[in-house]
Protein backbone atom coordinates (compact mmCIF):
# COMPACT_ATOMS: atom_id res chain seq x y z
CA UNK A 1 0.00 0.00 0.00
CA UNK A 2 1.22 3.40 -0.58
CA UNK A 3 2.35 5.85 2.02
CA UNK A 4 -0.61 8.26 2.41
CA UNK A 5 -0.21 11.52 4.62
CA UNK A 6 -2.81 13.85 5.25
CA UNK A 7 -2.56 17.23 5.36
CA UNK A 8 -3.66 17.26 8.83
CA UNK A 9 -4.63 14.27 11.09
CA UNK A 10 -7.82 15.68 13.07
CA UNK A 11 -10.67 17.10 12.35
CA UNK A 12 -13.27 19.29 15.01
CA UNK A 13 -16.66 17.76 14.62
CA UNK A 14 -17.45 20.52 17.04
CA UNK A 15 -19.94 17.77 18.29
CA UNK A 16 -23.59 18.89 19.47
CA UNK A 17 -26.49 17.62 21.10
CA UNK A 18 -30.38 18.51 20.45
CA UNK A 19 -33.15 18.48 22.56
CA UNK A 20 -34.23 15.65 24.45
CA UNK A 21 -31.63 13.10 22.67
CA UNK A 22 -28.63 12.24 24.19
CA UNK A 23 -26.59 11.31 21.18
CA UNK A 24 -23.87 13.60 20.20
CA UNK A 25 -23.93 14.46 16.30
CA UNK A 26 -21.72 16.41 14.16
CA UNK A 27 -21.89 20.14 14.47
CA UNK A 28 -21.91 23.20 14.08
CA UNK A 29 -25.80 23.18 15.41
CA UNK A 30 -27.00 25.02 12.86
CA UNK A 31 -29.63 27.76 12.94
CA UNK A 32 -33.32 25.81 13.45
CA UNK A 33 -35.83 28.81 13.43
CA UNK A 34 -35.74 28.91 9.80
CA UNK A 35 -36.36 26.25 7.14
CA UNK A 36 -33.63 23.81 7.18
CA UNK A 37 -33.17 20.24 5.65
CA UNK A 38 -32.70 17.18 7.98
CA UNK A 39 -30.54 14.43 6.88
CA UNK A 40 -30.50 10.73 8.52
CA UNK A 41 -27.99 8.69 7.67
CA UNK A 42 -24.97 6.27 9.18
CA UNK A 43 -21.24 6.62 9.00
CA UNK A 44 -21.43 8.15 5.36
CA UNK A 45 -23.78 11.33 6.47
CA UNK A 46 -22.19 11.98 10.03
CA UNK A 47 -18.97 12.32 7.79
CA UNK A 48 -16.04 10.03 9.08
CA UNK A 49 -12.53 11.74 7.98
CA UNK A 50 -14.20 13.94 5.64
CA UNK A 51 -13.79 17.33 6.37
CA UNK A 52 -16.71 18.60 4.46
CA UNK A 53 -19.49 15.91 4.46
CA UNK A 54 -22.26 15.99 1.54
CA UNK A 55 -24.86 17.42 4.42
CA UNK A 56 -22.48 20.29 4.75
CA UNK A 57 -22.14 20.78 0.56
CA UNK A 58 -25.65 20.89 -0.19
CA UNK A 59 -25.89 23.41 2.62
CA UNK A 60 -23.29 25.72 1.24
CA UNK A 61 -24.43 24.85 -2.17
CA UNK A 62 -28.18 25.83 -1.52
CA UNK A 63 -27.68 28.56 1.09
CA UNK A 64 -30.18 27.14 3.39
CA UNK A 65 -29.05 25.36 7.15
CA UNK A 66 -28.36 21.71 6.70
CA UNK A 67 -28.90 19.35 10.18
CA UNK A 68 -26.77 16.48 9.91
CA UNK A 69 -28.24 13.75 11.97
CA UNK A 70 -25.87 11.01 10.85
CA UNK A 71 -24.40 8.49 13.57
CA UNK A 72 -21.49 6.01 12.67
CA UNK A 73 -23.48 2.74 12.05
CA UNK A 74 -26.85 3.80 12.23
CA UNK A 75 -29.83 1.90 11.12
CA UNK A 76 -33.39 2.35 10.94
CA UNK A 77 -33.73 1.72 14.42
CA UNK A 78 -31.86 4.46 15.95
CA UNK A 79 -34.42 6.65 14.49
CA UNK A 80 -37.37 5.21 15.32
CA UNK A 81 -36.11 4.97 19.07
CA UNK A 82 -34.98 8.74 19.28
CA UNK A 83 -38.06 10.65 18.97
CA UNK A 84 -36.64 13.79 19.96
CA UNK A 85 -34.52 13.61 16.59
CA UNK A 86 -37.36 12.38 14.40
CA UNK A 87 -39.30 15.60 15.58
CA UNK A 88 -36.51 17.14 14.21
CA UNK A 89 -36.82 15.48 10.60
CA UNK A 90 -40.67 16.56 11.08
CA UNK A 91 -40.31 19.98 11.23
CA UNK A 92 -37.63 20.33 8.35
CA UNK A 93 -38.20 21.19 4.30
CA UNK A 94 -37.17 17.69 3.61
CA UNK A 95 -35.30 14.79 4.79
CA UNK A 96 -32.63 12.73 2.94
CA UNK A 97 -32.60 9.60 4.08
CA UNK A 98 -28.92 7.00 3.55
CA UNK A 99 -30.14 3.56 2.90
CA UNK A 100 -28.46 1.47 5.65
CA UNK A 101 -26.84 -1.56 5.70
CA UNK A 102 -29.55 -5.02 6.56
CA UNK A 103 -27.12 -6.42 9.49
CA UNK A 104 -27.66 -3.72 12.30
CA UNK A 105 -31.33 -4.23 12.84
CA UNK A 106 -33.37 -5.87 15.71
CA UNK A 107 -35.08 -8.80 13.95
CA UNK A 108 -36.45 -12.47 15.33
CA UNK A 109 -32.77 -13.84 15.17
CA UNK A 110 -30.92 -10.95 16.78
CA UNK A 111 -30.88 -7.79 18.83
CA UNK A 112 -29.22 -4.85 18.19
CA UNK A 113 -28.29 -1.60 20.81
CA UNK A 114 -30.99 0.75 20.05
CA UNK A 115 -29.01 3.69 19.82
CA UNK A 116 -25.68 1.95 18.28
CA UNK A 117 -26.98 -0.05 15.84
CA UNK A 118 -23.60 -1.93 14.85
CA UNK A 119 -23.81 -3.19 18.75
CA UNK A 120 -24.58 -7.08 18.68
CA UNK A 121 -26.77 -7.57 22.10
CA UNK A 122 -28.24 -10.86 22.57
CA UNK A 123 -28.77 -13.83 19.97
CA UNK A 124 -33.08 -15.63 19.82
CA UNK A 125 -33.12 -19.44 20.58
CA UNK A 126 -33.52 -19.29 16.77
CA UNK A 127 -30.03 -17.91 16.11
CA UNK A 128 -28.43 -20.07 18.42
CA UNK A 129 -30.11 -23.14 17.05
CA UNK A 130 -28.52 -21.97 14.09
CA UNK A 131 -25.14 -21.07 15.76
CA UNK A 132 -24.75 -24.23 18.28
CA UNK A 133 -21.47 -24.74 17.91
CA UNK A 134 -20.53 -21.16 18.18
CA UNK A 135 -19.60 -19.26 20.99
CA UNK A 136 -22.02 -16.35 20.87
CA UNK A 137 -20.46 -14.40 23.91
CA UNK A 138 -17.55 -13.45 21.92
CA UNK A 139 -19.46 -11.47 19.62
CA UNK A 140 -19.86 -7.96 20.34
CA UNK A 141 -20.88 -6.54 16.83
CA UNK A 142 -23.15 -7.48 13.76
CA UNK A 143 -20.31 -7.32 11.02
CA UNK A 144 -19.00 -9.96 12.89
CA UNK A 145 -22.26 -12.08 13.73
CA UNK A 146 -22.82 -11.52 9.55
CA UNK A 147 -19.25 -13.18 8.53
CA UNK A 148 -20.70 -16.16 10.99
CA UNK A 149 -23.46 -16.64 9.49
CA UNK A 150 -22.02 -16.86 6.11
CA UNK A 151 -20.62 -20.17 7.26
CA UNK A 152 -24.28 -21.82 7.36
CA UNK A 153 -25.49 -24.20 4.90
CA UNK A 154 -26.97 -22.17 2.11
CA UNK A 155 -30.81 -23.07 2.90
CA UNK A 156 -30.23 -21.46 6.64
CA UNK A 157 -28.33 -18.52 5.34
CA UNK A 158 -31.36 -18.08 2.69
CA UNK A 159 -33.60 -17.66 5.49
CA UNK A 160 -31.94 -15.29 7.93
CA UNK A 161 -31.15 -13.26 4.72
CA UNK A 162 -34.90 -12.95 3.90
CA UNK A 163 -35.90 -12.46 6.97
CA UNK A 164 -33.75 -9.88 7.35
CA UNK A 165 -34.59 -8.17 4.26
CA UNK A 166 -38.51 -8.28 5.42
CA UNK A 167 -37.65 -6.42 8.59
CA UNK A 168 -35.49 -3.77 6.93
CA UNK A 169 -38.52 -3.17 4.47
CA UNK A 170 -40.83 -3.10 7.70
CA UNK A 171 -38.52 -0.32 9.35
CA UNK A 172 -37.67 1.58 7.01
CA UNK A 173 -41.31 2.01 5.64
CA UNK A 174 -42.36 2.78 9.35
CA UNK A 175 -39.29 5.23 9.54
CA UNK A 176 -40.39 7.08 5.98
CA UNK A 177 -44.05 7.57 7.00
CA UNK A 178 -43.50 8.72 10.45
CA UNK A 179 -42.13 11.52 8.33
CA UNK A 180 -44.62 14.90 7.81
CA UNK A 181 -42.46 16.51 4.65
CA UNK A 182 -41.00 14.76 1.56
CA UNK A 183 -38.44 12.42 2.35
CA UNK A 184 -35.56 11.75 -0.55
CA UNK A 185 -33.22 8.56 -0.17
CA UNK A 186 -29.55 8.63 -0.94
CA UNK A 187 -28.16 5.31 -2.08
CA UNK A 188 -23.92 4.83 -1.47
CA UNK A 189 -23.98 1.77 -3.90
CA UNK A 190 -20.93 0.12 -6.53
CA UNK A 191 -20.49 1.99 -9.64
CA UNK A 192 -22.51 -0.55 -11.66
CA UNK A 193 -25.05 -0.98 -8.90
CA UNK A 194 -25.78 -4.39 -8.77
CA UNK A 195 -29.65 -5.78 -8.78
CA UNK A 196 -29.23 -8.60 -6.49
CA UNK A 197 -26.50 -9.29 -3.71
CA UNK A 198 -22.96 -10.93 -4.13
CA UNK A 199 -21.79 -14.40 -3.09
CA UNK A 200 -19.41 -12.22 -0.77
CA UNK A 201 -22.46 -9.86 0.56
CA UNK A 202 -25.62 -11.43 0.40
CA UNK A 203 -26.41 -9.27 3.28
CA UNK A 204 -25.95 -6.13 0.60
CA UNK A 205 -29.49 -3.93 -0.18
CA UNK A 206 -30.76 -4.67 -3.88
CA UNK A 207 -32.49 -2.31 -6.52
CA UNK A 208 -36.04 -4.98 -5.79
CA UNK A 209 -35.99 -3.23 -1.88
CA UNK A 210 -35.78 0.00 -3.03
CA UNK A 211 -37.77 -0.54 -5.75
CA UNK A 212 -40.63 -1.11 -3.20
CA UNK A 213 -39.81 2.02 -0.92
CA UNK A 214 -40.40 4.26 -3.95
CA UNK A 215 -43.75 5.13 -3.82
CA UNK A 216 -43.35 6.50 -0.21
CA UNK A 217 -40.50 8.73 -1.14
CA UNK A 218 -39.98 11.80 -3.44
CA UNK A 219 -36.72 10.38 -5.36
CA UNK A 220 -34.62 7.86 -5.23
CA UNK A 221 -30.29 9.14 -5.99
CA UNK A 222 -28.30 7.02 -6.72
CA UNK A 223 -24.20 8.15 -5.59
CA UNK A 224 -21.06 5.79 -6.41
CA UNK A 225 -19.45 4.45 -2.99
CA UNK A 226 -16.12 4.58 -4.84
CA UNK A 227 -16.08 6.80 -7.82
CA UNK A 228 -12.93 6.44 -9.97
CA UNK A 229 -10.25 8.62 -8.47
CA UNK A 230 -9.16 9.69 -12.17
CA UNK A 231 -12.62 11.69 -12.67
CA UNK A 232 -10.86 14.35 -11.37
CA UNK A 233 -7.34 13.58 -11.91
CA UNK A 234 -7.46 12.67 -8.15
CA UNK A 235 -3.97 10.14 -7.40
CA UNK A 236 -5.79 8.64 -4.58
CA UNK A 237 -9.15 7.54 -2.95
CA UNK A 238 -8.48 9.32 0.45
CA UNK A 239 -7.11 12.43 -1.30
CA UNK A 240 -8.79 15.75 1.03
CA UNK A 241 -9.60 13.16 3.91
CA UNK A 242 -8.11 13.43 7.38
CA UNK A 243 -6.78 10.80 9.60
CA UNK A 244 -4.10 9.91 11.46
CA UNK A 245 -1.44 7.30 9.70
CA UNK A 246 -2.99 4.72 12.36
CA UNK A 247 -6.24 4.88 10.44
CA UNK A 248 -4.95 4.93 6.94
CA UNK A 249 -6.42 1.69 6.65
CA UNK A 250 -9.77 2.32 7.53
CA UNK A 251 -9.79 5.65 5.84
CA UNK A 252 -9.43 3.39 2.21
CA UNK A 253 -12.71 1.86 2.98
CA UNK A 254 -14.91 5.32 3.72
CA UNK A 255 -16.86 7.71 0.91
CA UNK A 256 -13.83 9.39 -0.32
CA UNK A 257 -14.34 13.28 -0.45
CA UNK A 258 -15.14 13.16 -4.29
CA UNK A 259 -18.21 10.15 -3.48
CA UNK A 260 -19.62 13.41 -0.92
CA UNK A 261 -18.84 16.28 -3.05
CA UNK A 262 -21.00 13.59 -6.64
CA UNK A 263 -23.61 12.94 -3.43
CA UNK A 264 -24.22 16.57 -3.07
CA UNK A 265 -24.68 17.59 -6.47
CA UNK A 266 -26.63 14.76 -7.21
CA UNK A 267 -29.03 15.91 -4.19
CA UNK A 268 -29.35 19.41 -4.96
CA UNK A 269 -31.46 19.19 -7.86
CA UNK A 270 -34.08 17.04 -6.09
CA UNK A 271 -34.34 19.21 -3.04
CA UNK A 272 -34.28 22.64 -5.19
CA UNK A 273 -37.44 21.12 -6.22
CA UNK A 274 -38.99 21.15 -3.24
CA UNK A 275 -37.34 24.67 -1.79
CA UNK A 276 -39.91 27.75 -1.39
CA UNK A 277 -39.58 29.40 -4.99
CA UNK A 278 -38.46 32.62 -3.15
CA UNK A 279 -35.31 30.58 -2.05
CA UNK A 280 -34.91 28.95 -5.57
CA UNK A 281 -34.99 32.85 -6.93
CA UNK A 282 -32.30 33.87 -4.56
CA UNK A 283 -29.93 31.05 -5.30
CA UNK A 284 -30.75 31.25 -8.93
CA UNK A 285 -29.72 35.11 -8.84
CA UNK A 286 -26.51 34.35 -6.70
CA UNK A 287 -25.09 31.76 -9.34
CA UNK A 288 -25.90 34.48 -12.02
Amino acid sequence: MNSIKPERETIDYSPCRYEGSRTLFRGPKPELNRPYISFYGGTETYGKFIPTPYPTIVGKTLGMPCVNLGVANAGPDFYLNEPAITHLGNKALATVIQIPSLQNITNQFFSVHPRRNDRFIQASPLLKSLLQHTDLSEVHFTGHLMRLLQTLPAAQLATVVDDLRQTWLERMTKLITSINGPAILLWFAKEDCPSSPTQDDPFAVTRGMIALLRPLVRNVVFAASHPAPALKGICTTTHGMVFSPLDASIAEKHISLLGHEMAAAALVPCLTKIMPASRVSALQETDA
